[in-house]
């Protein structure tokens, strides 16, 4: 993924995506995305690895989120450098049910959701590099 991300956006795109987000390190098993939530943030992974848990039915509460703990469950996928996280909240898609996590200590590039939609909405460059990344 990180190669269709450099081959796909441009020098300003990854200057703008630096400036607007921060580096953020997470440690193994913090959960980065909650179930059934739309993330406040999109995150894209610069070193570690993450996962993709569906967590134990015994895991969900009535608010949708899962303690850290919980997520010792089935692993869908991992994660590798250079992918994004919660972007499919970006096109109004109906929640998956499942967590993200980070499965080693990771280092991420943590961009604020709203200060990426706006991006994507006026300026059509970016956009237009940035979907044809994470299709």
């Amino acid at each position: 993924m990180a190669e269709i991300l450099l081959r796909e956006l441009s020098n300003a795109d990854i200057n703008w995506m630096i400036a607007a987000g921060r580096q953020e390190q997470v440690t193994a098993g913090k959960v980065l995305v909650q179930l059934c939530r739309d993330p406040e943030v999109i995150y894209l992974l610069l070193d570690g690895a993450l996962s993709i848990v569906i967590p134990k039915a015994e895991s969900f509460s009535t608010s949708g989120a899962i303690a850290e703990d919980d997520c010792k469950d089935q692993e869908v996928t991992q994660l590798s450098r250079g992918e994004i996280v919660g972007e499919t909240s970006l096109f109004d898609l109906c929640f998956m049910p499942a967590v993200v996590k980070a499965r080693v200590n990771s280092l991420v590039l943590a961009l604020p959701r709203q200060r990426l939609v706006e991006k994507l909405d006026q300026d059509i460059h970016f956009s237009t590099h940035f979907y044809r990344a994470i299709a």
